[in-house]
């Protein structure tokens, strides 16, 4: 079994967003644990992402269409 990747530093301000949505889904949604935590993995490996290539702290605002579909923004 392949030794897992540890969990990407983020910013303040993404780790704040992130915190808000984690409280989002375990407190206001009816979703296993199992699926709260995936999906908390899946937004923080996306905020690192953006993070890193954009060179930016992560807002929600920022995060628009262009953002995402914009040439040589690939994984």
């Amino acid at each position: 079994m392949a030794k897992r990747q540890p969990k990407p530093v983020l910013s303040p301000d993404a780790q704040q967003a992130l915190s808000l949505y984690d409280n989002l889904l375990s407190h206001h949604q009816d979703l296993r644990p199992s699926t709260c935590r995936n999906y908390l993995s899946d937004i923080q490996q996306f905020m690192a992402w953006y993070e890193h290539r954009h060179l930016q702290n992560f807002y929600i605002s920022h995060i628009t269409t262009p953002t995402l579909t914009r040439q040589g923004n690939c994984i």
